[in-house]
Formats: C-alpha cells, structure tokens, sequence
C-alpha cells in the first residue's frame, strides 16, 4: 500500500531534528563553564573584617592635662602592601559644619572625641590619649625615643635627638612651632611614626601591650577590638624594617 510511505519520512525528519537539538544543547553545557569563567570575576572578594589583606584607619586624639587637643593623627595601616602613614592635624584645622567654620580643637572640647573623628573621616576606631599617657607608653615601651627635630625645642638642639618619655610629652604639648599649626601638626605625626618604626617588632607580646594601652587610652578598649586587629598587627611588625610608618601632614 503506498500511503505506508509518508510516516517513514516525518520519522526521519523528526530524528534529525532531535539530534539537532541535542547537539546544541550538549555544546551549550559544555561552553556555560567558559562562558561564566569569562563573564563573572575570578577571584573571591576579600571578606570586610578578614584581619589581613586590608586597609584600616584610625584617629589618635591627644590632649594635654586640662582637656584640650594638641594635635590628631590619621593612621592607616595596610597589610596588603604591609605600610603605615600617620597624617598629622593640628587643633587649628578648620572644619565646615552646617552652623558655620569651628576649628578641630573646638569641637573635640565641646563635642568630644567622636565628634571630632567624624570630622575627619570614618574610621575603624578612635583612641584618645593624654600626652602625659603618651610618655607613660613610651616608658612601658622600655627605650627612649630617636627622632629628628626641624628646629630646636626649648633645651633640645635641631637634628637627630633621643627623646625621654617626658621630652616626648613636652613635644607633643610645644605649640610656638616656627611655621605655626603644620610643624604642630607635624610633631604629632611624626612622634607617632617613630613609636611604631621603633616599638612594632615581631618579638612584641601584643595582648600584654594591650592590657597597658586600655589602662593608658581615654577611650573604654574592647577585647574584641583587639582580636580583629591582632593578625594585621602582627603582619605589620614582621615586615617592620624601621620605617614602616611614614609621617605626613593634612593638606
């Protein structure tokens, strides 16, 4: 019978169109990888609190005995590129607020600490220290403190000096700077520096120094805090060649 014939031939088509399909859906899982490694990033995002591969930055407010600032740091530390900078301000800087210009040293004494941070930028943390505080570190430190002076400060001659805990103190307090609120704010920072060039090494016991820092600081220290910080701090100290803080002042 002749219409057997036309059944024969629509299964045929239909085969090949099957194995068409097939053959296109096979390759499209087989090219999906390659298209996802192109179209999608390679590496895994760095978590936000990983202790290492980060940058952080911190605000160090210091104050002399009767609560007023003598000068902020910015510090920020980099276990990527394993540096330190420490920017200096002085309490003169002026800082624009919606009632008008206020100086840094103004609104930390009327504000308080936070007040004055957010001024400068966000930060991971503050700490707040007196100067006498600052000494008191440096004597627990255990070593007295090189630094250079740009000009002579009361008894101690300009050029490479070593500074005790309480020249340091006086240092930080001396506000008849030859260029005025930049050489303030240049001493803040560049003490800071040297404590860290000098003092962050790999042999430091860093939770007996933060047992000494929470007793020394203004600001209430969480040990929290210092477990987020430790493996950074560590990182740090063993890349430390005495320079790895670099002082700097705000524009």
């Amino acid at each position: 019978m002749k219409h057997g014939a036309p059944p024969s031939h629509l299964t045929a088509k239909t085969v090949l169109a099957a194995f068409a399909l097939a053959v296109t859906v096979f390759s499209a899982v087989l090219l999906l990888p390659l298209l996802l490694d192109h179209l999608l990033p390679t590496d895994t995002p760095q978590e936000a609190d990983a202790p290492t591969g980060r940058v952080r930055q911190y605000a160090l407010l210091m104050r002399d005995a009767g609560g007023e600032l003598t000068g902020a740091v910015w510090l920020t530390t980099d276990t990527r590129t394993h540096t330190m900078t420490a920017t200096g301000y002085a309490p003169q800087t002026e800082i624009a607020t919606e009632n008008g210009t206020v100086t840094l040293g103004d609104l930390f004494r009327d504000e308080g600490s936070a007040a004055a941070t957010a001024a400068l930028g966000t930060a991971d943390g503050t700490l707040t220290f007196s100067v006498s505080s600052v000494a008191a570190l440096v004597v627990y430190l255990g070593d007295n403190l090189p630094y250079t002076l740009p000009e002579p400060v009361g008894m101690l001659p300009a050029g490479a000096v070593t500074l005790t805990p309480m020249q340091t103190a006086d240092l930080l307090r001396y506000s008849a700077w030859e260029n005025g609120a930049a050489g303030q704010a240049a001493a803040h920072a560049g003490v800071t520096a040297a404590i860290f060039n000098r003092y962050l090494t790999a042999n430091r016991d860093f939770e007996a120094d933060f047992s000494k820092l929470t007793e020394l600081c203004d600001t209430r220290l969480s040990i929290s805090g210092f477990a987020a910080v430790h493996e950074g701090l560590k990182a740090l100290a063993a890349h430390n060649d005495g320079h790895i803080c670099t002082p700097t002042t705000a524009p």
